[in-house]
C-alpha cells in the first residue's frame, strides 16, 4: 500500500507544528505522510481507513478526560507504532504517557534527525525516548525497582530488608548463561541483532532467540527494559554510561 515506505499520520493541535512535521516530512525517501489532523475523532476516522505504520501523537491528547486514543489507536491497527511528542519533560507527564504502551516519547524541540531515528527504532520493534528524558525515566524505573525489592523482602521477613542480600532481579541474573550475558550487555550497548551476530560470529536468528528468551525470561518486554536490568544488577562495565543507549 505504502510502496514500502513508512506510512505516517500526524495528530497534532497548533497549526504551525503540524505543518512543520508535514514538511520536513515529506523530504524523507522512505516514508510517506498518509494524512494529518488535529481532531481526535476525526483522526481515529482516518486512521481507520489507511495502512498507517507511525503514529506522530500530540501528547496533549492523552491527557484528555474520558478518552484514551492510544488504546483506540492501538484497537484499529495493533501494529501500529505511537510516538508521543510533548512540549515538556515533565517526570509525571512521561512516566504516564509511556504507562499507556507508547512505543516512543520526543519533545518538540527535538531535531529532525532525531524524530527520524525514533521513527526507524519504533519500526524495529524498539522503545524510544529523547535523549533529555532518558535519564530520569532511567532513574525513575531503577528507584521504583528498589522500592519493590524492599517491599518483597518485607513482606517474606516481616523485618526490615538486608540491603546485603540478593532480590529476585539479582537471582534471575545468576541463572542467565554465559552467551545471554553476552548479548544482554551488547544489547545494552546499543548494537543491532545483525551487530551482535557478527561480534560473537553466530547468525542473527540465533541471537534474535536469545533476545527473546531474555525478555521472557527477565519479564522485560523492551530494549529499554533489558538495559535497565542490565545496569541494575551488574551486567555492564564500570563508568558505563546511560548515553551510550540513548538511542537503544
Amino acid at each position: 500500500m505504502n510502496d514500502g515506505k513508512i506510512g505516517i499520520f500526524v495528530i497534532e493541535r497548533q497549526e504551525l507544528l503540524r505543518e512543520g512535521l508535514l514538511a520536513l516530512l515529506v523530504k524523507e525517501d522512505n516514508v510517506v505522510v498518509l494524512g494529518a489532523s488535529d481532531c481526535e475523532r476525526d483522526a481515529l476516522n482516518q486512521v481507520r481507513l489507511l495502512q498507517v505504520d507511525v503514529v506522530l501523537l500530540d501528547s496533549s491528547f492523552v491527557y484528555e478526560m474520558g478518552t484514551n486514543i492510544v488504546r483506540d489507536l492501538a484497537q484499529i491497527h495493533p501494529q501500529s507504532k505511537v510516538i508521543a511528542l510533548a512540549n515538556q519533560s515533565v517526570e509525571m507527564c512521561v512516566r504516564s504517557t509511556l504507562a499507556l504502551g507508547v512505543a516512543g516519547y520526543l519533545l518538540k524541540q527535538d531535531s529532525r534527525a532525531e524524530l527520524m531515528l525514533a521513527i526507524q527504532s519504533v519500526m524495529q520493534g524498539k522503545t524510544y525516548l529523547s535523549p533529555s528524558i532518558f535519564k530520569f525515566v532511567v532513574s525513575a524505573y531503577l528507584g521504583q525497582r528498589m522500592i519493590e525489592s524492599e517491599r518483597r523482602t518485607l513482606d517474606r521477613r516481616g523485618r526490615q530488608p538486608d540491603r546485603r542480600s540478593g532480590d529476585t532481579g539479582s537471582a534471575a541474573a545468576d541463572a542467565l548463561t554465559y552467551r545471554e550475558r553476552q548479548i544482554i550487555k551488547l544489547i545494552a550497548e546499543g548494537y543491532k541483532n545483525k551487530e551482535i551476530a557478527r561480534t560473537l560470529a553466530i547468525s542473527p536468528k540465533t541471537v534474535e532467540k536469545h533476545r527473546a528468551n531474555l525478555m521472557k525470561k527477565l519479564d522485560c518486554h523492551s530494549t529499554s527494559r533489558l538495559t535497565v536490568f542490565a545496569m541494575e544488577n551488574g551486567l555492564l562495565p564500570v563508568g558505563f554510561s546511560t548515553q551510550a543507549v540513548a538511542h537503544a
